[in-house]
């Protein structure tokens, strides 16, 4: 039994501190998202941004980001307990979450707003008309929405402004649900396994027999969340599969992950086909180990890791701005081939945004964080210290 036992533990890898595989995916599926949405708005675009194959299903990275967040809240908040988390710590795991997405989508929204009325008080200096859409009482409402993180539970209507704000609304519903399901895979694995592989296969099955289509950003997001973020929590408990796989298994498995998704992005077929690849993609990569997972930790990618959320909420009203400058410039330049000036956008759009993305992450980000986090232990010490008095 002990010989066994030691056995294990010597071809068991030790628990990682961090993975870098998934700060790698992180990172990449960012772009990916970025270069969904340059191919929206108006001017010159090349045939294959436009298509319906590969970057037309974009949105599709969206549920990567919900399985890995499934798994990584899992990963750091320690899901395997027996007896779920007590008040303290759930109240901790909310601040902490909240801490996390909150500060920079305000931040994001608050200069978005100040440029939107800059350029309609410039316009209306000028004598020109603006466009004063924005300012409408349905726009006005979507963005009190916005600002209460509530747009994914609403309207299409509320899903303006900053765009990419849909997905960490829904998500503050899946960080809620995560909490009761953390306690009853303690109290019963069993069940607590059933409702989390039955929720996400009900959701698919119905999408996949009714429309095909994941891109949902109002409505149903909340539950597009929590499916994906489901199976994120079912890689977790089923991680240590991947302890007895050699490098080259894992490889093998990542490779044909990657293959499965491309082709599906490359060949039409139903949103759902995607889902297998993604989880199968995180669960072989949460050991680093593997070709995928060699790549993935790369200086270069993991630099995009760590300043994804920022990318991912600074890309829209980034390009929205470029976009009103490059517009306008662009006319003065007629004597420049298009596909050129096509190019000299997108260049000047991933600069932008990675630049601007490690202020946010360096000046934003974790400033807000540290504070708040700070914060709550202050005030946990002043309860705790009242309580003993």
């Amino acid at each position: 039994m002990s010989a066994d036992t030691s056995s294990v533990e010597a071809v068991r890898p030790a628990r990682l501190a961090h993975i870098h595989s998934h700060t790698g995916l992180r990172g990449l599926a960012s772009l990916l998202v970025v270069a969904y949405h340059l191919q929206f708005g108006e001017g010159y675009r090349f045939p294959f941004e436009g298509s319906d194959t590969f970057f037309g299903r974009g949105y599709l990275w969206v549920d990567l980001f919900f399985v890995l967040s499934g798994f990584i809240i899992s990963y750091t908040a320690n899901a395997e307990r027996d007896l779920g988390f007590s008040w303290p710590e759930a109240r901790h795991f909310m601040r902490q979450r909240i801490a996390r997405i909150y500060p920079l989508h305000i931040f994001c929204l608050a200069y978005l707003v100040a440029y939107f009325g800059l350029v309609t008080l410039a316009f209306l200096a000028a004598g020109k008309n603006a466009d004063a859409g924005w300012w409408a009482p349905e726009n006005l409402k979507a963005l009190g929405a916005q600002i209460l993180l509530l747009q994914s539970w609403g309207p299409p209507e509320w899903v303006a402004w900053n765009i990419p704000s849909w997905s960490i609304s829904a998500e503050i519903f899946a960080y809620f649900m995560f909490l009761p399901l953390v306690w009853l895979h303690g109290r019963s694995r069993p069940i607590g396994m059933l409702i989390l592989i039955g929720v996400p296969t009900a959701f698919y099955l119905w999408i996949g027999q009714s429309t095909g289509d994941l891109d949902i950003v109002s409505g149903l997001a909340p539950l597009r969340c929590l499916a994906g973020f489901c199976l994120g929590m079912v890689i977790y408990y089923a991680r240590r599969i991947c302890d007895r796989m050699s490098a080259s298994t894992l490889s093998i498995v990542q490779i044909i992950s990657l293959a499965a998704i491309v082709s599906g992005l490359v060949w039409d077929c139903n949103d759902i086909a995607f889902i297998l690849p993604f989880c199968a993609l995180v669960l072989s990569t949460c050991t680093d180990r593997g070709i995928a997972s060699h790549m993935l930790s790369s200086a270069p990618i993991q630099t995009l890791g760590n300043i994804s959320y920022s990318m991912y909420l600074n890309h829209v009203p980034i390009i929205m701005i470029l976009s009103f400058f490059w517009i306008r410039l662009a006319d003065r330049l007629p004597m420049i081939p298009e596909p050129f000036l096509r190019i000299a956008f997108l260049l000047i759009v991933f600069a932008s945004l990675i630049v601007i993305s490690l202020g946010t992450l360096k000046y934003v980000e974790r400033p807000a964080r540290s504070y708040l986090m700070r914060k709550g232990t202050l005030q946990k010490s002043v309860e705790t210290q009242a309580y003993s008095n």
